[in-house]
């Protein structure tokens, strides 16, 4: 009786079917002609794809490629985080935090929650003369410089100065795992501006940039 039953049920699913003399072929059947293009997958895509913009590495050329692709692979957290590294099965000492040892270290934590960076982001606010920044998740950290004043110059600087202080972040991380770091706010906040002047600098329009003037206020040119 099962085997009956299995039978009609494979030949009702052969009802639609038309069996002619004509030799097979491959039809794609999202576009009306039949034929595969690259313009009617992407289409498909886009309408498949229901996930928010991420990070756009586009932008801010005066951060070295490195950084950007840096601050793209967090968005995705695609960093080697201690949580990360547990998540995919390898042995690590600990998960807390390497800055504060408070708290797993996870995207959100490093960059928004440990105390040490939640320092280094209240002088970049002080620093940059932007509201104080609080941030719940690495994409409030992404938005810091829609926040600020001033027109898409200024935000784009604002913008650059985040990615900066995010590679700051992550290399104190690491020079305190794996070398003599430190790892304190003070240590950071100077790489930032550091580097972000060195930056800018050298791979900019502002080559005129002083010092002095940058330490005080990084938009002092505007």
């Amino acid at each position: 009786m099962i085997e009956v039953l299995e039978l009609e049920d494979f030949m009702e699913s052969l009802g639609n079917v038309m069996v002619t003399d004509a030799r097979d072929k491959w039809v794609w059947s999202p576009d009306k002609s039949g034929l595969f293009s690259t313009r009617s997958f992407k289409s498909i895509a886009a309408a498949e794809c229901n996930e928010e913009v991420g990070f756009r590495v586009k932008g801010c050329g005066w951060v070295p490629s490195k950084c950007r692709i840096f601050m793209w692979r967090v968005d995705l957290d695609r960093i080697p985080t201690r949580a990360a590294l547990v998540k995919r099965n390898i042995s690590v000492e600990s998960v807390d935090c390497a800055l504060c040892g408070e708290g797993v270290e996870t995207v959100e934590h490093l960059f928004t929650a440990c105390n040490v960076t939640m320092r280094v982001w209240n002088r970049f606010s002080e620093w940059v003369k932007i509201p104080p920044i609080f941030a719940f998740s690495f994409k409030d950290i992404l938005s810091i410089h829609k926040g600020g004043n001033g027109d898409k110059k200024v935000k784009g600087i604002i913008r650059g100065l985040v990615m900066v202080t995010c590679w700051a972040i992550w290399k104190a991380r690491n020079d305190k795992i794996f070398g003599n770091g430190q790892g304190n706010s003070e240590d950071i906040f100077g790489a930032v501006r550091s580097l972000g002047f060195f930056w800018l600098k050298n791979r900019s329009a502002h080559k005129n940039i002083v010092w002095r003037e940058w330490c005080n206020y990084p938009l002092y040119m505007f």
